[in-house]
């Protein structure tokens, strides 16, 4: 019986793991299609950075989609939510106008809502013993696609061409019909008690401390999320490099992210996430500061070190989160989720803002010092008592 549930387990984390890998290759079209989408339609750095905001604002409500959630079997989710965004970033190449493609993206971040919130919880309630190790899976899924998906797109444009992306679609729909068959006969069902909607107040007020450090840590990794991933395509543009190259940049960091998270998940159930938030923070904002401040420095090797230690917090907040013990631990997933890109998307519209008042370049040194806020967050993490969070863990 207990090798039957451990393979079940298994089975679980495996299909979630690639549901988001196969989710997130399509919301990773986004950020690469930025240089060609302002070529086409003449937009300026801010609109081009309300678009990136588009995705994420549907994430402001991740705490009343969870509240959804507990309600419901998370299954569905996982197997609609990926068509829905594949549908709409495809359109992307048939857009006629800016206005569309804000609708388009932002019926994909609402997807894509739909499936982070509830996901976290569905594999803690799977592998309730390896929370780490089935969260580092699930965000090397992401982290995967993250990575192929800049280059998928310079093929896309290279051979079929942008107004085709459409044809992904029928792929899209016999990949979902997978998820339906291969989810048909497994119970993944909330407990009777998390079926209830989770009070937002009262999770916040369960858990203040540390939500507001990673309200910090999500200010640190916006900015660095900004530079190293949203804008940097354009930024490399911007100082003479190729779209190929810019691309391929792009997915050099999110290559290196890749093999940070896996490294970082090795080392969660046996370190603990509080030690590899020590490790991000430092190691992110030195890296991140010697990029931006000393240009003499070969940018490839930089990107490399500054993706293998900046996205690996992550896994690591998610682990933090699941093994806190929250009453309603899908309502404190939806409230990290709308914390995290309520305050990425005002970093956007502040890089968009400044782009297009000062020049690109400056932006990136002012946003530089913005990365220093990690030097006073790792006083606040020395200051956080986890130790009731692994407890509590053991105990589920």
């Amino acid at each position: 019986m207990k090798d039957k549930n451990s393979l079940k387990a298994i089975i679980i984390i495996l299909l979630v793991s690639f549901g988001h890998f196969w989710h997130d290759i399509f919301t990773a079209f986004v950020t690469p299609l930025m240089p060609v989408l302002k070529d086409n339609f003449g937009l300026s750095y801010l609109q081009t950075g309300w678009i990136l905001i588009a995705v994420r604002i549907p994430s402001l409500l991740s705490a009343n989609i969870a509240g959804y959630a507990e309600k419901h079997s998370p299954k569905w989710f996982v197997i609609l939510c990926p068509l829905v965004t594949s549908i709409s970033i495809t359109l992307l190449g048939v857009a006629p106008n800016y206005y569309v493609i804000l609708i388009l993206v932002f019926i994909s971040g609402l997807s894509a809502a739909g499936f982070h919130v509830p996901a976290p919880t569905l594999l803690k309630r799977s592998a309730p013993n390896r929370i780490g190790l089935a969260m580092t899976s699930f965000q090397i899924g992401g982290e995967a696609a993250r990575t192929m998906g800049p280059l998928i797109v310079v093929l896309i444009l290279s051979t079929i061409g942008l107004k085709n992306m459409y044809f992904l679609i029928p792929i899209s729909i016999l990949v979902s019909l997978g998820f339906y068959y291969s989810f048909k006969k497994i119970d993944v069902s909330l407990d009777p008690k998390d079926k209830k909607n989770g009070s937002i107040i009262s999770t916040l007020k369960e858990g203040w401390w540390i939500f507001l450090l990673i309200g910090g840590i999500s200010i640190h990794k916006s900015i660095i999320t900004t530079l190293a991933k949203s804008f940097l395509p354009m930024f490399l543009q911007d100082s003479g490099y190729s779209l190929f190259k810019a691309n391929g940049a792009l997915s050099i960091v999110q290559g290196a992210t890749v093999a940070g998270v896996i490294v970082g998940g090795i080392f969660i159930d046996r370190i603990g996430a509080k030690k590899i938030l020590y490790i991000v923070l430092s190691t992110a904002t030195i890296f991140t500061s010697m990029f931006i401040f000393i240009p003499s420095l070969p940018i490839y090797p930089m990107l490399v070190l500054i993706g293998f230690f900046s996205f690996a917090s992550m896994p690591a907040i998610y682990t933090l989160i699941q093994g806190r013990g929250f009453n309603f631990p899908t309502t404190a997933n939806g409230i990290f989720m709308s914390l995290n890109f309520g305050i990425t998307s005002l970093m956007l519209i502040i890089a968009g803002k400044l782009s297009d008042m000062l020049t690109i370049s400056t932006t990136y040194k002012v946003l530089g010092l913005g990365v220093l806020i990690g030097i006073p967050l790792i006083f606040m993490l020395f200051k956080t008592d986890v130790s009731e969070n692994k407890e509590k863990t053991q105990q589920t």
